[in-house]
């Protein structure tokens, strides 16, 4: 069996947590493989203009993503963490961002210049673009109606970068 579950995670069909139990978790490639729809949580609700309550502090439901979406080369290659959350509100309207829509996020570490993340602090979390102009750091809403947000070192944290608006896909 382990010799199976190594040659499944060498493939990236899966990718285990060591110690932990029911630490199997299978990847975009593995769904694929498996000719299934991939499940991913709905963490919750999320700003597109003021923050919202965390995302931690809502429960879940899962969605399974179409088949389609899984040809997307970046899901595809994903072995990150992902997860959908809805818009709730309209300051990222000028790049097709509406309220009411899902959006499949994956979790991340490293974010440049120009993506759109999901940010948190104590007061919730938005979903904006991440701008680094020099030395200033802050996150850009997509509608002349609202203002930048200045990010304060350790008081913004990123829950990660939007990688789909699962809204705009046509099944």
């Amino acid at each position: 069996v382990l010799n199976f579950l190594n040659f499944l995670e060498d493939k990236g069909y899966i990718t285990r947590e060591k110690g932990e139990a029911r630490g199997i978790k299978i990847l975009p490639l593995g769904y694929k493989i498996l000719n299934k729809d991939q499940l991913v949580p709905i963490v919750g609700e999320t700003a597109a203009g003021p923050f919202l309550e965390t995302l931690e502090d809502t429960s879940f439901t899962w969605i399974s993503l179409p088949g389609q979406v899984l040809k997307d080369e970046q899901i595809n290659q994903s072995k990150e963490d992902l997860f959908v959350v809805k818009v709730n509100g309209d300051s990222m309207l000028n790049i097709g961002i509406e309220d009411g829509d899902m959006l499949l996020v994956k979790k991340d570490k490293e974010f440049k210049s120009g993506d759109i993340v999901v940010a948190r602090t104590n007061n919730g979390t938005t979903v904006k673009r991440f701008i680094a102009d020099g030395g200033k750091r802050y996150l850009k809403p997509e509608n002349p109606n609202y203002e930048n947000i200045i990010i304060i070192p350790g008081e913004v944290f990123f829950d990660g970068k939007v990688i789909l608006n699962l809204s705009k896909i046509k099944v």
